[in-house]
């Protein structure tokens, strides 16, 4: 609305609307209220190891007036494809909870974001929250990003996630941002680590392989080229992050 792109008839008010602004963690994984604000997701200091991604990725939304009142649904449905969460919704094998006056429905998050600012939910259909897949044992997430300035638009940001067993990998999530039209995995570099003994070279080069995924178009800030490089860059600092925390923990 702010841009213009749209201009609708009407607004309707959910924040009233009860059981959206929950944070629940079981056996089944974690689920997300669609009113949770950012700010309280980026306080939620029990979102830790395997979670560790979602607090971190609010932190770099707008400015605390934005992650005070923006919403993880909101961020969701808008599917704008440098948004932080929408990221860690691919990243982290996240299903979008829909529901409709008749119908409710979950959609994989890799296959709900279709193109900027679209997505697969239904004119009728509103997002009622995020669930996301239990990860397996040892399994540690962290974001970064790359912006020119605080509270502004990513120019390349990661989602990262590792489990390592006897220094080996056993799981591996790579999630890119504002490198396409959608929110993307990196699976080539997935593939790359998952198997592969946990080292700094390891990485670097998985690293390489996630910006060599990627096609982003240039635009006013910077060219495809240069952007490609900076997906390489947080990467292999996101890696290198899990690497020493696995580390820590097992030492």
């Amino acid at each position: 609305m702010a841009f213009r792109r749209i201009n609708p008839t009407s607004l309707i008010d959910i924040n009233r609307v009860g059981g959206l602004d929950h944070i629940e963690e079981s056996a089944d994984g974690l689920v997300i209220g669609a009113l949770v604000r950012y700010a309280a997701l980026e306080q939620a200091g029990r979102l830790a190891g395997a979670w560790a991604a979602l607090p971190e990725a609010a932190r770099y939304v707008g400015n605390y007036a934005v992650r005070s009142r923006g919403t993880l649904g909101g961020s969701i449905a808008q599917a704008d494809p440098s948004a932080e969460l929408c990221v860690a919704a691919v990243a982290l094998d996240a299903h979008i909870q829909l529901r409709s006056r008749g119908a409710t429905r979950q959609v994989a998050a890799t296959d709900f974001f279709l193109a900027p600012q679209t997505t697969l939910r239904a004119p009728a259909e509103i997002v009622m929250g995020i669930r996301f897949a239990t990860p397996p044992p040892n399994a540690l997430s962290t974001f970064e990003e790359f912006r020119e300035r605080s509270g502004g638009l990513a120019w390349a940001s990661v989602c990262a996630g590792l489990a390592i067993h006897d220094g080996r990998i056993s799981w591996a999530r790579v999630g890119l941002g504002s490198v396409a039209p959608v929110p993307m995995r990196a699976m080539c570099a997935e593939a790359m680590l998952t198997g592969s003994m946990a080292s700094a070279q390891v990485l670097a080069e998985a690293a390489r392989v996630a910006a060599s995924e990627c096609a982003p178009q240039p635009d006013s800030h910077t060219n495809g080229e240069h952007r490609r490089q900076l997906v390489a860059v947080v990467v292999r600092r996101a890696l290198e992050r899990l690497l020493r925390r696995a580390e820590e923990t097992t030492s």
